[in-house]
This record gives C-alpha cells, structure tokens and sequence, in this order.
C-alpha cells in the first residue's frame, strides 16, 4: 500500500526466492490474503475500498484470474483486513469497526460471528495442536483516546475455539 493510503496505489506481489512479481494492481490497501487451496480459491481484501475479491487460483503453479467481488463491506462502514480459510472451507474475515470476525460460506451467505472486546480486529490465523484454536490480533491505531479509554484492551491478541480446525498460516522466509 502506498503510505498515504492514496486509492489505486496498492498492489499484491508474489514473491519467489529473490523475486517479487505484481500480479494484482489497483488496490487501496491490500490485506489478507487467503487461499483455500483444495476448492483453487484465493481471497484478498482491499480494506481501502470494503471489499472481498475471490480468483481462481491454481496451487501448483500460483497463477490466479477470474477475479470476482466476493464481499462488499463499504456501505456499513466496515474494513476488511486479514483473513483465513478453516478445513471446511469457510472463509474468517476480521472486519474493523465491527468488534467482530465473520465466518462466511463459499456462496458469501453469512455463516458465524465472533465478537471481541474491542472495535478493531486486524487479522485471524488458526494454531494450537490440533488446528482448533482461533487467534484474532487487534488494533488501537485507528482509535481515538477517548475510545482507546473505553477500549482497554485494544492491541491485544485474542484466542477462542470456534468447533472448527483450520491450518496454521504458513512461514516464510528469505534465504541469505
């Protein structure tokens, strides 16, 4: 994203060793994203504009196309920022402004909602042993001091277990 969040300036990089390729332009502010690999789906949100995207995407050799709105966040206030995909194939959605992360099914319907203690959730990510645990990061950036007073613990890093098991985000590194 560009540093003064200018609309369009953004874009998604694949990055591959030393490499970095753009393979989607015109973002506002890039975020997520998040692949289902076994339907060949990546999701990516555009927090600038309150939109979900989906492509078709294909594992084996990482291109994507098809791109496709998926979910629309812009009329309610919202922002879509990190996101991951559980082992049913449900996509999590940590949308700022909403105190809360959105489970959603492949056909967009609304599936679930988990609710924490602050405005801004940033990103969600499962761990733990057996992919059961739920991890939801948040903000106090985007708030102001008398909400980040009624929001003592915005920042903070959040943990539930919603039923569901879904794989860790994966590492990557640079080698040098």
């Amino acid at each position: 994203m560009a540093f003064d969040k200018r609309p369009g300036a953004a874009a998604l990089y694949r990055v591959e060793g030393d490499r970095a390729t753009r393979v989607v332009d015109g973002l506002t502010i890039s975020n997520g994203p998040a692949f289902d690999e076994s339907a060949g789906r990546l999701y990516l949100a555009d927090t600038g504009i309150g939109a979900v995207d989906v492509f078709d995407f294909d594992p084996g050799g990482g291109k994507i196309d098809n791109r496709r709105r998926q979910l629309e966040f812009a009329a309610a206030g919202l922002w879509p920022d990190g996101m991951t995909v559980d082992d049913e194939g449900m996509l999590w959605v940590a949308l700022g402004r909403a105190g809360a992360v959105h489970r959603y099914r492949p056909d967009a319907s609304l599936d679930r909602v988990v609710e924490i203690p602050t405005s801004n959730p940033t990103s969600v990510a499962f761990g733990g042993a057996d992919g059961g645990d739920l991890y939801i990061t948040s903000s106090w950036f985007d708030l102001e001091p008398k909400q980040r007073a009624d929001q003592p613990l915005a920042g903070a890093i959040f943990h539930c277990r919603p039923g569901v098991t879904g794989r860790p985000s994966p590492r990557y590194g640079l080698e040098t």
